[in-house]
């Protein structure tokens, strides 16, 4: 089977072969995929989806992280204006009718995908926070599940040594389930990068998809727990749907 991945690989495809009525079973590491010219004019013109988070899914900890920010919001309103003036003078981009309140950088962790503001780094104090091989929209869950089986294997060390194992694996496991290793994007015009590290499963042409009103290629890549599960843009472009299909045997 071939692997999507392995440190710093990328996979990539070539759409003209998956055009064909006998589309390949899998992907090779390694291949170009070049979209061919009556394939990119047969996509319709949509107007960008609703994307709103970096994490569709949303679920109660980005629930739980938009209550915080609104909360350090206005504690710096109230007690930190200076800080906020300063903060706004170096944010830098265009957002007409932006609907985020962004006062610095961390406001900008779950709306980055659909923002134009942005901060530059030397005036950014907290940029060193992209260099963490951990997912950001991830953090909540690594400190309040890892951070918890972290403090439940520092008790359980000093009550009975062995009990504190399991609880170390936990948070281990929570840290490396939402690791986010640096990977090299290629370049070259037309490569696609895959959007998931995994093991490609199927390639199979779609004649109709309901959200995006048109034919679609689709590409399976299955993740085991133990794969990164940050999910990347394959190609430049935009969003023009988002959604969630039953998926089949």
């Amino acid at each position: 089977m071939a692997r999507v991945k392995k440190e710093g690989a990328e996979a990539v495809a070539s759409l003209a072969q998956l055009a064909g009525p006998e589309p390949p079973a899998l992907i090779p590491r390694g291949t170009r995929m070049t979209a061919s010219a009556s394939h990119q004019q047969s996509a319709p013109v949509r107007d960008s989806a609703p994307v709103v988070p970096i994490q569709p899914g949303g679920g109660w900890a980005i629930r739980l992280e938009l209550l915080w920010a609104r909360a350090r919001r206005k504690y710096l309103r109230r007690a930190r204006p200076g800080y906020v003036a300063r903060a706004l003078a170096a944010r830098r981009g265009e957002c007409p009718g932006c609907p985020h309140d962004v006062i610095d950088s961390r406001d900008l962790k779950l709306c980055a995908n659909a923002c134009g503001y942005w901060f530059p780094a030397a005036a950014d104090p907290f940029a060193w926070r992209k260099a963490v091989p951990i997912a950001r929209a991830g953090w909540a869950e690594v400190a309040l599940f890892g951070g918890g089986a972290g403090l439940a294997a520092a008790l359980a060390l000093v009550i009975w040594p062995w009990g504190a194992l399991l609880p170390a694996l936990v948070g281990v496991f929570v840290v490396a389930f939402f690791r986010d290793p640096p990977r090299r994007i290629p370049a070259e015009p037309g490569v696609v990068v895959s959007p998931a590290d995994g093991q490609v499963t199927d390639v199979t042409p779609i004649d109709w998809v309901e959200g995006f009103r048109g034919p679609a290629v689709r590409i399976g890549i299955y993740l085991s727990l133990f794969n990164v599960h940050v999910n990347r843009c394959p190609v430049a472009g935009t969003a023009v749907w988002c959604g969630t299909l039953r998926g089949g045997s």
